[in-house]
């Protein structure tokens, strides 16, 4: 067992990398330090002054520099005999679509592979919050923003989305089918008729998904695992197709026209696995267990064998030589 006899505490971000780290490891070492204790190093919301924010803990934050630099780091710290103390954060991750985790929980819901890695309480005593995560992330109240046009539906590579000022939330699969029935392409081109008549079917399929909060384990996989396929074949169909990609395209700009369009986007809205929520009033009616009373941390359920492992990936792999030992942040906050 290693025991540090002097740590020198090092913030990791955008300004302060693996390779800054590394060149004041001699003068560290002539100092008296015997170990580096360093901030969160893996991938944290994008421009994380701190790491706290995780986003990913199965990398490292690509802000600090590459896997190469990183090891660079550790091989020099081993040339003085000196070791690396990693701070993690096992109790909470960042509650944004930058965490591929939580975009496909608020994409699935409860069918989500994901849903049991984060302390939710899908039946909230809220009649209108069953089955829906809440989102307390708007800036008024939710029929003024509608008014104010601070919603827009797009179509990007991933699929359709909904965009709320620098939030980008992703859509239910089966509330494409609202989108894309209001009108299709009109074409006498033998190809784009097949490829009208695809589309056609995937929204038949579409709307016959069941909801997000339906389903046991077994139902729960085998709807997750339909929504991906469909969700594929809506993705290459447009792809191939220009003249059903412009079709989307002008179905979106129905939901995004002016004030006509708002009852189609709060019909869209209120599809979604979440509830979005003036940030005041969430502070009365939260369903997820946040870090102290940050909205934009989510709980972790670490305590799940399964959870655990899949958080801990890394770390462990890193324990195998390249760090020598770890802070764990706020333990109060463990189950």
């Amino acid at each position: 067992m290693r025991i540090p006899t002097a740590t020198y505490r090092l913030q990791f971000n955008k300004e302060f990398g693996f390779e800054d780290a590394r060149a004041i490891v001699p003068y560290l070492h002539d100092m008296g330090i015997s170990d580096i204790y360093a901030s969160p190093l893996l991938r944290a919301r994008e421009g994380s002054s701190h790491g706290y924010d995780v986003a990913d803990p199965t990398k490292l934050n690509p802000d600090l520099g590459s896997e190469e630099e990183f090891e660079l780091l550790t091989e020099t710290l081993n040339s003085k005999n000196m070791g690396l103390l990693l701070d993690i954060v096992p109790n909470h991750m960042v509650a944004s679509p930058e965490n591929p985790w939580w975009k496909d929980l608020l994409e699935n819901g409860e069918l989500s592979p994901y849903a049991k890695y984060f302390d939710i309480d899908w039946h909230h005593a809220e009649g209108d919050m069953q089955g829906k995560m809440q989102l307390p992330i708007i800036g008024t109240e939710f029929d003024q923003a509608i008014d104010n046009g601070e919603f827009a539906l797009m179509l990007e590579e991933t699929g359709l989305s909904l965009r709320y000022h620098d939030y980008t939330l992703p859509l239910d699969i089966k509330s494409y089918a609202t989108v894309l029935s209001l009108r299709s392409a009109d074409s006498k081109d033998p190809p784009q008729i097949r490829a009208s008549q695809q589309l056609r079917r995937l929204v038949e399929s579409m709307a016959g998904l069941p909801d997000t909060n339906q389903g046991d384990t077994t139902s729960t996989t085998k709807g997750y695992q339909t929504r991906q396929v469909i969700k594929k074949r809506f993705l290459h169909l447009i792809e191939a197709s220009t003249n059903l990609r412009n079709s989307v395209i002008d179905n979106i700009r129905l939901f995004n026209r002016n004030r006509v369009s708002n009852d189609l986007l709060k019909r869209l809205i209120d599809q979604q696995a979440y509830k979005l929520e003036y940030w005041k009033n969430g502070i009365r009616q939260f369903n997820y267990r946040r870090f102290f009373n940050i909205t934009e941390l989510v709980g972790i359920r670490v305590e799940d064998p399964q959870v655990f492992e899949d958080t801990h990936t890394l770390i462990l792999e890193l324990a195998g030589g390249r760090i020598t030992g770890l802070r764990i942040d706020h333990i109060d906050g463990l189950h």
